[in-house]
């Protein structure tokens, strides 16, 4: 997956020996909108990827050191309104009932020159 998104050689071989710690951290801001803040450090100390999610839908760009330019969208959505049939399967009672958080992904064509995109659904505690 990561050559088809244009990483090379040598990092695919650093990412598969490295062990990636996350620090995630899932917040409301002062205005009730919810927020996932991650932040990616690799084996030795090594700052890697931080991501700034804001789950309100809508498309934000930034640049990052591995994937390049991206554009990117969060929010949390009910799993009877996923797109995809195989992300709408083997959930758990929690979270169909606080719904899932979805985020997509897509290359910023004219400035990586690379085409892709990913969708992810997964569960988050609901905050209170």
């Amino acid at each position: 997956m990561l050559e088809l998104q244009g990483i090379s050689w040598m990092t695919r071989k650093i990412i598969a020996v490295a062990t990636i710690t996350l620090d995630i951290r899932h917040y409301r801001d002062d205005n009730a909108m919810e927020h996932i803040d991650i932040d990616q450090t690799l084996t030795g100390g090594i700052s890697g990827t931080s991501e700034r999610r804001i789950l309100d839908w809508t498309m934000r760009s930034r640049e990052d050191h591995i994937f390049g330019a991206v554009l990117g969208k969060s929010r949390r959505i009910k799993i009877e309104d996923i797109d995809e049939p195989y992300l709408k399967k083997d959930w758990s009672l929690d979270t169909i009932e606080h719904h899932a958080v979805q985020a997509y992904v897509e290359s910023d064509t004219p400035k990586s020159k690379t085409t892709w995109t990913v969708t992810q659904v997964k569960f988050l505690a609901n905050l209170p």
